[in-house]
């Protein structure tokens, strides 16, 4: 079962292509920030991380209502090195109010992996086309064992 029907996401899963290869379909979403974390490069890869830093803050979007099956595709996208962790998020396309409970994929492996400052615009650039070859057969294979 998942923690939480929101997701907050900050690196590949902010692009709907990304979603749509993975999970059939690009959920409702709201930009968001996620305070006290950084979004870290990682050595030889091209997506990121986040892990806690005070006074730090993450830009990314809350995808909201994602099923179980869909929480099961990304979790098994994410892997091992990153866990499933409860945060508040503050949305950023409202007016003011309270932080929204959302869950994130915060980095636990190797902290040594981990530095400077991940972009977006760079990733997208760079990296996206050879990114999405890789979901898609991530996806194939997956979605024969979860079906959505």
């Amino acid at each position: 079962m998942s923690l939480c029907k929101n997701l907050f996401v900050y690196g590949s899963l902010c692009s709907d292509e990304v979603l749509q290869v993975l999970i059939n379909r690009v959920p409702r979403s709201s930009r968001a920030v996620l305070r006290d974390f950084h979004r870290y490069r990682l050595k030889e890869r091209s997506y990121p991380a986040v892990a806690q830093k005070p006074g730090a803050s993450v830009e990314g979007k809350v995808l909201f209502d994602i099923s179980d099956a869909e929480k099961k595709v990304l979790d098994n996208f994410e892997d091992v090195e990153y866990e499933a962790t409860p945060a508040d998020v503050e949305l950023v396309d409202s007016a003011p109010q309270p932080p929204v409970a959302a869950t994130v994929y915060v980095w636990r492996s190797d902290p040594e992996l981990l530095y400077g400052t991940w972009s977006y615009a760079e990733f997208e650039q760079a990296s996206l086309p050879s990114f999405l070859a890789m979901c898609r057969g991530f996806a194939n294979g997956l979605h024969q064992r979860i079906p959505l």
